[in-house]
């Protein structure tokens, strides 16, 4: 595994401005949105129905529609809980 460097200004720039525009899109609404670093643990069912982690990435960001979602994404604390 390699490391990898952090963004550069223009990406910062480009995804502060994105995320600005869809947190005053969703405005009012019930999602919930998230910026880097975020963990979102990708899961699968396993053999015995129990869901396990495969998967863990760090989206620029993360919009989650609802607090059903948030618990299938298992986001960490209390996300899901204050809708």
């Amino acid at each position: 595994m390699r490391p990898m460097a952090g963004p550069n200004r223009l990406h910062q720039i480009y995804s502060g401005n994105l995320l600005g525009e869809i947190r005053q899109h969703l405005k009012g609404q019930r999602h919930q949105v998230y910026h880097a670093p975020f963990d979102v643990r990708l899961t699968t069912a396993g053999a015995d129905g129990d869901q396990q982690i495969q998967t863990v990435v760090q989206p620029d960001i993360c919009v989650v529609c609802g607090p059903d979602q948030a618990r299938r994404l298992r986001l960490p604390g209390r996300a899901g809980l204050d809708y």
